[in-house]
Formats: C-alpha cells, sequence, structure tokens
C-alpha cells in the first residue's frame, strides 16, 4: 500500500501536531511534532463500527459471509484496501473499531505497540509506553455502518469513542506508542 493512499489520515495527522513516518523496525509510525503535555488528548482511533460476527466472517474466517460481508470484501478489492484485520479495535460487547480501511480511518491507526511493563507493586513504570486509551460509554445514536440489521444482528444503533491520551510529557520527535493489549495478541 502506497504512502499517497493514507493523504487524508496524514493530513489530519499534522493539523493535530503528529506527523507519519517510516521507523526503523515497525513500517509507518505516529510521532509528536510539537510538545504533548501529560493528560493532553491526542487523537480518536476512527474507523469502520463493526459486530463480532463481522469480524469472525470477513477476517477471522470462523463464520459464513453473509451478503453484505462478501459487498464489503467486494469494495475493499476494488479500491485496493488491505484485508489482514491488524486494525482491529476491541471494544467490548461483541463490537469493534475497525481502522484498516484508509479511506474512513484516521491517522490514531498508525501508532505502534509497546510492552507495558509493570512492576511488583502494580505500578507500570515503562516509559516507552506513552499514550494510554480512553474508551467512552456506548451512545446511543445513528450509526450509519450499523443500521442494516443483516449486518449486525442483534446489535443496537451505538456509536463507541476511543480516545487516546498522553500519559506523560511527550517531546517533540518521539513517536507514539501504546500497549495493545493481550486480545490483539491473541487474536492475531
Amino acid at each position: 500500500v502506497g504512502v499517497h493512499k493514507n493523504r487524508h489520515s496524514f493530513r489530519d495527522a499534522h493539523s493535530n501536531g503528529i506527523v507519519i513516518r517510516k521507523t526503523k523496525t515497525m513500517g509507518l509510525g505516529a510521532f509528536a511534532s510539537q510538545h504533548i503535555s501529560a493528560g493532553d488528548q491526542i487523537g480518536e482511533y476512527k474507523g469502520e463500527i463493526i459486530s463480532l460476527h463481522q469480524v469472525q466472517a470477513r477476517y477471522w474466517k470462523t463464520r459464513k459471509c453473509r451478503k453484505a460481508d462478501r459487498r464489503w470484501k467486494k469494495s475493499r478489492t476494488q479500491r485496493q484496501q488491505t484485508m489482514s484485520g491488524d486494525y482491529l479495535f476491541d471494544m467490548g460487547d461483541d463490537i469493534y473499531i475497525d481502522a484498516e480501511d484508509m479511506d474512513v480511518s484516521g491517522w490514531c491507526r498508525f501508532m505502534n505497540h509497546a510492552s507495558e511493563i509493570v512492576d511488583k507493586e502494580g505500578d507500570s513504570n515503562n516509559s516507552q509506553c506513552n499514550v494510554e486509551t480512553v474508551c467512552s460509554s456506548l451512545v446511543r445514536g445513528k450509526n450509519i455502518s450499523m443500521r442494516n440489521k443483516e449486518d449486525t444482528p442483534n446489535q443496537p444503533d451505538i456509536m463507541p469513542k476511543l480516545w487516546f491520551l498522553a500519559r506523560r510529557d511527550i517531546a517533540r520527535g518521539e513517536q507514539l506508542l501504546y500497549d495493545y493489549g493481550d486480545s490483539y495478541w491473541s487474536s492475531n
């Protein structure tokens, strides 16, 4: 996938004081282009809101694809979008944010993983992990990707939000990293 396909995400990142560039070992990454203070909101993880059933059919291949899943695959193929499942964020309650589609995702998909080290007192002390996630309550409202009940059986109209906050001061030029969590590694 060429960098040109990410122009929307790159512009969005730049307007938020972030630059997307190649890393030495992790492909593309998100870097602070200015100082970020501890507690500052950095950005929102944007993408298509999908159900566990859709994840199982589209990515994990553990459920049979429905008509809507086949349309989704055809659209992704025509638009030369990847279909790896690497950009799924599990929001709980069988709801996921899928940030793989570059036409609907934002720059936060470029933040890479750093393991969080916890000491024997239970305190996190890994200076590499400089970003934390904050999930909002599931908010009732219109959600275009979930209105078709064929696509999302038994799912209410909800819109989860996932925000990233600076855990500590982040220097200009520092890569933004967070712990993807155990569920990411167990499903990949």
